[in-house]
């Protein structure tokens, strides 16, 4: 397993993906369309450096770029995941703010 501080969201990417592929949860399309966003913005960010000002940073692209607040906050789930299952403490990140 590699340094903590080496691991980018795109390898934790690919665990998120390998975790709903082997659990056999429903959904699959939608996680790996979640996933195809999610990876165009922190895509080669080591996830240490990945904070809650990226986070905002990323809701207001995504909401400018007409996202749903719903599909956010699942962006929002499936980021947090990467985070567990790659054993690396994960940042506060709100949800999409009420506008």
């Amino acid at each position: 397993m590699q340094k903590i501080e080496r691991i980018t969201f795109g390898q934790a990417a690919k665990l998120v993906l390998a975790k709903y592929e082997n659990d056999h949860e429903g959904g699959l399309v939608d996680v790996k369309r979640n996933l195809k966003h999610l990876r165009r913005f922190f895509g080669g960010m080591p996830l240490v450096t990945i904070s809650g000002g990226d986070w905002l940073q990323y809701v207001c692209r995504r909401l400018e770029a007409g996202a749903s607040k719903a599909a956010i906050t699942s962006e929002r789930d499936l980021l947090v995941l990467a985070f567990n299952l790659a054993n690396v403490p994960a940042p506060h990140f709100d949800r999409a703010p009420r506008i």
